[in-house]
């Protein structure tokens, strides 16, 4: 069983969920689906108990959706795409073709996951009411991973878990980030950067294509491309 934010559900269905104690919403996969009238959801999508497609929403042929997962206004669905038990996408984002959003992730408003994209469990992506998020084709995003609003990830990036990209950052393309390691804010890493596991990058910082990152790096420093910053032997 899962616990739906409450504020999510009552703004959708305010007659067809049942508040239990603690003011949340309890769901299983044995309730009815939800669909709002406006939804386009083809016959072929596939979709668990329990859960909520909201206003605008575009399911795309072959679509599979989990078990008490809800979708909000406007989400776009693309064709293959799978989403997991208890997932959240908020209003406007995208899912690509062929993604995958594992179980208990929460993708925020305006979040654009590309194609091939894999987005693991309880990974955060946040939204913005205005900038998208971007998380470009064949990524991938490990568990617990936290993308925070408006940052970038190129393609082929490898997020490991339980790390996070800080709010306006980018990653290039096939940049690896390790567990547990962060990207503050602002700061822009080049393609095929590889950051250690563990390793914290401050704010604006700015590192060149193809560095090796073996150890904390500073707010406003710029590292230069092929830098081994902190890897011994040089």
């Amino acid at each position: 069983m899962k616990v739906v934010n409450k504020k999510i559900l009552a703004s959708l269905f305010p007659l067809l969920v049942v508040a239990v104690p603690g003011g949340a919403f309890a769901c299983s996969s044995t309730d009815p689906v939800t669909i709002d009238p406006s939804a386009s959801v083809p016959a072929s999508a596939r979709i668990g108990g329990g859960s909520s497609i909201g206003p605008s929403v575009v399911l795309a042929p072959h679509v599979t959706i989990g078990s008490c997962v809800v979708i909000l206004d406007n989400v776009h669905v693309r064709s293959g795409a799978r989403i997991g038990d208890n997932a959240t996408i908020d209003k406007n984002s995208v899912i690509g073709s062929n993604a995958r959003i594992l179980a208990n992730a929460s993708i925020g408003q305006n979040v654009v996951v590309g194609s091939l994209v894999k987005v693991g469990s309880l990974v955060t992506v946040d939204g913005d009411p205005v900038t998208n998020t971007t998380i470009s084709y064949s990524a991938r995003i490990m568990d617990s991973a936290h993308i925070y609003p408006r940052a970038t990830v190129g393609s082929g990036v490898w997020i490991g878990a339980g790390a996070s990209l800080g709010a306006d950052s980018k990653l290039g393309s096939h940049a690896r980030l390790g567990d547990n390691s962060s990207v503050g804010s602002n700061a822009s890493v080049g393609g095929v950067v590889r950051i250690d596991p563990t390793i914290t990058v401050g704010n604006n910082v700015k590192i060149g294509y193809a560095a090796h990152i073996c150890s904390d790096v500073a707010d406003g420093t710029t590292l230069t491309p092929y830098s081994r910053f902190g890897c011994y032997p040089k």
